[in-house]
């Protein structure tokens, strides 16, 4: 799984990406897409969230490992 993903608007739809920027999942809600990439981050040992906002503004989150 990745060790970053980033959320940004594709289109209509927010999507979150792999590093390699391949579409992994697409929400039609900001909120739901940052949800989905902070659980695949957190269930695939930690890595980095990027998001990218509507304003373009990029913010960065380290995600920790979930703990089973």
């Amino acid at each position: 799984m990745p060790q970053r993903a980033w959320v940004a608007r594709t289109g209509g739809l927010w999507s979150v990406k792999s590093d390699a920027r391949q579409v992994i999942t697409a929400y039609n809600t900001e909120a739901e897409a940052v949800a989905a990439a902070r659980s695949l981050l957190a269930s695939s040992g930690g890595g980095e969230l990027m998001h990218t906002d509507q304003s373009g503004v990029i913010d960065r989150e380290t995600i920790p490992r979930r703990d089973l």
